[in-house]
């Protein structure tokens, strides 16, 4: 009978298989507390933090409706961005390497 090597890691993975339904559900829970972080409420036209009885300001309110309209001091487009991609020539041909050539002695296989 040949010697063959003892397969230790399919061998535990079979006693986990067994064991580990019997083991408490604490082990195998996440941590206790659980973060929040609730998410910013703000006004629309002026970006001021939202409260119950929050009104605008009317310098706001026109100022983001010019913005909206495109009557405002926004930000102006310009001319759109043209491009072109053109291939490179390579500096240099490319070649087939030779074949290597292996030498296959009658010791090594």
């Amino acid at each position: 009978m040949p010697h063959t090597p003892t397969p230790w890691i399919g061998l535990a993975a079979v006693l986990a298989m067994f064991v580990l339904p019997f083991l408490p559900d604490w082990l195998f829970q996440g941590p206790r507390r659980v973060k929040h972080w609730p998410r910013r409420h703000v006004c629309g036209y002026c970006e001021a933090p939202w409260t119950a009885g929050h009104t605008c300001e009317p310098e706001a309110i026109e100022a983001r409706t010019e913005i909206e309209a495109g009557t405002g001091t926004g930000i102006e487009a310009g001319p759109p961005l043209r491009g072109e991609l053109r291939r490179v020539r390579p500096s240099t041909e490319l070649e087939r390497r030779p074949d290597s050539w292996v030498s296959r002695s009658a010791g090594s296989r």
